[in-house]
């Protein structure tokens, strides 16, 4: 009898053990970028500042293959010297990680399920190329910190690299989106002189980043590589 009550006893430390665990269980994703860069265009008439974060040739330990994202955000006002932005849109050509990005509940954006050969992001020769062939559109957003709708045509962007390579200090943890995930993410990049080709637009090469305040977002980057970490406790 006393054997029986220990057993019991033993079981039941081992399913409170057990449910703690569960309770208190963390997810953990990783995204190794290999390639990235980022960059402000001036939208030609409606003069409306679009930053594009781009990310490359990512492999992640919650989806299989690789991962390209073109993540959009458009600038809602303020300072020149300091203008706030608002992530709008996204084009991404992984199916599983769209469902991650979807799935983190950023109420402003909305992502797009593109094929892989619709955007594409690529290192050669210290020079980064990114290109799309569909329109990357953004619709208007409302209030708090309203955005106007603008769509940015089929088109390429390269990258060059110049000067130091910067390493700077990690970011995060942060909170991201609303549902409970945070993500934190160290990075070394290059500044880069950047040139836009876009047909419908009649840029033919045209300098970016050029005429505008300087910003903490104003000069190109090229992103040699990236680790983000997503946690959701």
């Amino acid at each position: 009898m006393k054997g029986k009550l220990i057993l019991v006893s033993v079981l039941s430390l081992l399913m409170f053990a057990c449910s703690l665990n569960l309770v208190s269980a963390t997810t953990t994703n990783v995204d190794n970028e290999n390639v990235g860069a980022s960059c402000i265009i001036v939208a030609p008439g409606s003069n409306t500042w679009v930053r594009l974060t781009i990310s490359g040739q990512m492999h992640g330990n919650y989806y299989s293959g690789t991962a390209d994202r073109i993540q959009i955000y458009v600038r809602t006002g303020g300072p020149d010297t300091a203008p706030t932005w608002k992530s709008v849109s996204a084009y991404e050509d992984n199916p599983a990680r769209c469902v991650f990005s979807t799935g983190l509940g950023v109420a402003s954006e909305v992502d797009h399920l593109v094929k892989p050969w619709q955007i594409g992001v690529y290192e050669l020769c210290q020079t980064v190329v990114v290109y799309w062939t569909v329109p990357l559109v953004c619709l208007a957003s409302d209030a708090p910190n309203p955005t106007p709708a603008v769509t940015i045509p089929p088109g390429i962007i390269l990258f060059k690299e110049y000067g130091d390579l910067v390493s700077p200090a990690a970011v995060g943890p942060l909170s991201f989106g609303t549902t409970g995930w945070t993500i934190a993410y160290t990075q070394h990049y290059y500044l880069a002189e950047a040139n836009f080709f876009c047909w419908d637009w009649h840029f033919r090469w045209e300098p970016l980043g050029q005429n505008i305040p300087a910003s903490a977002y104003s000069t190109p980057r090229a992103v040699v590589d990236r680790v983000w970490t997503w946690t959701h406790a």
